[in-house]
């Protein structure tokens, strides 16, 4: 009768044990993990301008000192860089053409680069053509979840 008290023993503990409890804690692993993934995408696009906002960036890029004159800006097509399931990256670029004196490029230059929005850097070509203006070509782009470029 031993075998069988032992045996009633572990059926009567397994009873009072809630089946649901092993679910519960992989479930808060789950979602522990989870929250972690979700912090790490908010510093991954912090950078990241929504297609929404480039309407105001462009306008705050663009907006130069009276001393520049803006010759011409272009937007280049999407290029993805990235697609994991249904997340995407994409890389906007745009081509600005400015006038203007060396100084004053360097200040609009400067603004650029501490603007609250993140550009990186393509290129620069900068020609003196009748001096002290000089014409200056800047490739920039942004990136983006939206293919989009801008939208309203």
């Amino acid at each position: 009768m031993d075998a069988a008290d032992a045996e009633t023993t572990a059926w009567q503990i397994r009873l009072t044990q809630n089946p649901n409890d092993v679910l519960k804690e992989q479930i808060a692993k789950y979602e522990e993990r989870i929250a972690s993934l979700d912090s790490k995408i908010g510093q991954a696009t912090v950078n990241l301008i929504d297609a929404k906002e480039m309407v105001t960036v462009l306008s705050s890029v663009l907006n130069t000192s009276s001393a520049i004159k803006v010759l011409s800006m272009e937007s280049m097509q999407p290029v993805q860089l990235i697609k994991k399931g249904n997340a995407s990256l994409y890389q906007h670029g745009i081509k600005i053409k400015l006038r203007g004196r060396y100084l004053d490029i360097l200040n609009h230059l400067q603004n650029l680069e501490n603007m609250n929005y993140k550009f990186y850097w393509h290129s620069l070509n900068y020609s003196v053509d009748e001096y002290p203006y000089a014409n200056v070509e800047i490739e920039l782009y942004t990136l983006s979840i939206s293919k989009d470029f801008i939208r309203g």
